[in-house]
């Protein structure tokens, strides 16, 4: 059986438990493909239910989902108040301006070498010399006492609020240019510095998300805003057109994220 049946299977299950056993249910971090497949399942999966999604934050890749039953009284403010059972963890140096420099999959990799599966771990955002992760509330107190270490340097991993604001604007390149159109192949081109034909094979090869959905048409237009991910090769905004040439091409500009 193909692994998108069996996600849709598994989806269709929890939320039959919903509807059934009239509560919430909450399921593991979906990765872009997931949510790509949970997006274009049909409406009538999920009859008697509502489905919320929440990653921790507003920028976060990696979501959650909720199955909620119709049935329960909740209006629009309190479905937006829906408490995911989701923590957020700080995990910092415990030798300060001595640590050495740590990645990502530094980070990651210390993580999942506990033991853990990633799909209950959700986006896990860099800063200078700390990182913040997102968790399923269940393995939080586990992270904490078992994650001393990234590669050789002691870390503290503690329950933290909230990411500091200035994490969850990431720094990132401006890049202008001009494209023949505003189409998904022509500004993932330009973005991501690759031929137009290199695009559309990214793009056919169901590597390229917009908006966290995967897209497999190259034709695409882009509005200013769209989030553009091209799976191993980063993430970027279309921002803004800017003006047209004098040969029909528009110039735009586009924030890649560093």
């Amino acid at each position: 059986m193909q692994a998108e049946e069996l996600f849709q299977r598994r989806v269709n299950d929890l939320v039959k438990t919903a509807y059934l056993k009239n509560y919430a249910v909450f399921t593991d971090f979906f990765d872009l493909n997931e949510l790509n497949i949970l997006h274009s399942m049909p409406a009538s999966s999920f009859q008697g239910v509502r489905v919320i999604l929440n990653g921790g934050c507003t920028t976060s890749e990696r979501q959650m989902a909720a199955f909620v039953p119709d049935a329960f009284s909740y209006g629009e403010n309190d479905m937006q108040s829906l408490r995911f059972p989701i923590a957020l963890l700080h995990i910092k140096p415990t030798a300060g301006r001595f640590t050495e420099k740590l990645t990502h999959r530094d980070y990651l990799g210390a993580v999942m070498s506990l033991g853990i599966e990633r799909s209950v771990l959700g986006d896990l955002i860099i800063g200078e010399a700390e990182a913040f992760l997102f968790a399923e509330e269940e393995m939080a107190d586990y992270i904490c006492s078992g994650l001393t270490s990234v590669k050789h340097t002691p870390v503290k991993t503690v329950k933290a609020g909230e990411v500091p604001e200035e994490l969850l604007h990431p720094e990132t390149e401006e890049i202008t240019g001009s494209v023949s159109s505003v189409r998904l192949d022509s500004i993932t081109a330009l973005g991501f510095r690759l031929s137009r034909s290199k695009a559309q094979q990214e793009i056919s090869a169901g590597r390229v998300f917009v908006n966290s959905r995967q897209i497999l048409s190259d034709s695409l237009g882009l509005k200013p805003g769209d989030i553009i991910s091209v799976r191993g090769k980063g993430k970027m905004i279309y921002d803004s057109p800017l003006s047209s040439t004098k040969k029909g091409r528009q110039m735009v500009k586009l924030l890649k994220f560093k």
